[in-house]
Order: structure tokens, then sequence, then C-alpha cells
């Protein structure tokens, strides 16, 4: 790739997605730990950094300005068990006139969490 030429988020990315369609809740939180808001949306794909969450609707409709994070559970994970829960911090944003949509890279998983993860992807990759 010649220099100056911007890499696209798949080219960027350390392991390859895994699309799904799975409901999620969200909250947002303050650096500082200050609950912003709470809602609901769809996570589209996977891997094993981070996920994209569509169709995001939040009671406030805002974000804060300043840097947050995301606490994601996963209602009805791959593996037909309890909600999977993930950190994780913004990092690329789309909307339309409907609803967000953003790419989020993980910051904190339980090891029971990344544990099942790990072995939906391993599973989906087959």
């Amino acid at each position: 790739m010649s220099a100056g030429k911007k890499r696209s988020g798949a080219q960027r990315r350390a392991s390859r997605r895994v699309e799904v369609d799975l409901p999620a809740r969200i909250e947002i939180r303050t650096r500082s730990g200050k609950l912003h808001d709470t809602g609901k949306g769809r996570v589209r794909s996977m891997n094993v950094a981070g996920l994209l969450v569509t169709d995001l609707h939040f009671k406030k409709r805002t974000l804060p300005l300043e840097p947050f994070t995301l606490h994601v559970g996963v209602e009805r994970p791959p593996d037909g068990g309890p909600t999977i829960r993930m950190w994780c911090e913004p990092v690329s944003f789309q909307s339309d006139s409907e609803s967000i949509s953003l790419g989020a890279k993980f910051i904190k998983l339980s090891r029971t969490s990344k544990t099942r993860l790990l072995k939906f992807l391993a599973g989906s990759y087959a």
C-alpha cells in the first residue's frame, strides 16, 4: 500500500468479523463511571477485539461530549447461556436519520464472557 493511502476497517482489523444478529442492552458511562444513559441495540458483528452495534436507541437520545465507555450485555448469546457482558470503548460512529451505529473495541471482559466469546467465534469459523 502506498504512503498516504488510508486502509479500510477490514484491512486494519486484527481478526475477521463474524456476522451475527443479537439483541443487546447498553449503558453509556463517562470515564468517571457516571451513568449517562441506557438503551438497546443489535450486535451485528463480533471478533476477538470488538463488535459492531447497530440500531442504537437511547432514552436521552444523546451521547456525552466527554470520553465514555459502553457496557454491552448480549441478551440471547449464541450458546444459549446467560447474558454476555462486555466493557467497550467506541472507535467509530455512523448515523442516519433513524439511528446510530458504532464500532467498539473490548476493554474489559470477564473470564467467563471471554471464554464463551472465543468458543462462539471458533465455531463460527469452522
